[in-house]
């Protein structure tokens, strides 16, 4: 029985790491993104329009634009950092914001998530007006880019760049399962039969 219920965990947890989506990086790796096409054959690109912006406005994404073929948003959610010093270690939460470029065409999606910036969990961001309002500055205000100079923030890509992506750190095996579960939620939402009642 021991054997049995280790064979099945092993099979789950190899299927989990296959699923698993992976943070990628140009080619001076002083950036990280995430990027990947999803393909619905049963689907039109009108089907997949309504059905990303309702998987967007139900997640609580920002949408800033969008127009018949892209759709521009700004997603949140929560992870934690750890850092150490000789032998402190200090884990913190943050809340991380970042830009989701959607681009529809034909059957397919392409959903690209780049601008990753960590900002303390304290700082309320549903109150303030630069998240909340893309026309508080401007037509380009989908962006993690124009977050105001006051707020105190950290771009992933320098814990990126200074070789932090180990497990010890939390931060990217967080961000590559939160990026998971966005993707694993959105083919859901597409794949899913209406119910007939």
């Amino acid at each position: 029985m021991k054997q049995i219920i280790l064979l099945f965990s092993v099979i789950m947890l190899a299927s989990f790491a296959k699923s698993q989506v992976h943070y990628k990086s140009n080619e001076e790796h002083t950036e990280m993104y995430y990027e990947n096409i999803l393909q619905f054959d049963e689907r039109s690109i009108i089907e997949l329009h309504e059905l990303t912006k309702k998987f967007l406005k139900i997640n609580d994404y920002n949408i800033r634009y969008e127009d018949d073929n892209e759709i521009y948003a700004t997603g949140i959610f929560e992870t934690k950092y750890r850092g150490w010093f000789l032998f402190f270690y200090n884990t913190r939460e943050f809340n991380c914001l970042y830009d989701l470029k959607i681009s529809l065409k034909d059957n397919k999606i392409k959903y690209d998530a780049t601008n990753f910036v960590l900002i303390d969990k304290y700082i309320a961001l549903s109150s303030s007006s630069w998240y909340s309002n893309p026309t508080a500055i401007g037509t380009l205000g989908w962006s993690t880019t124009f977050i105001p100079t006051e707020v105190p923030k950290k771009a992933v890509n320098i814990h990126f760049k200074a070789g932090k992506t180990g497990k010890s750190h939390l931060l990217f095996q967080d961000l590559d399962c939160k990026i998971t579960i966005f993707e694993q939620g959105l083919t859901d939402m597409i794949q899913a039969k209406e119910n007939e009642w």
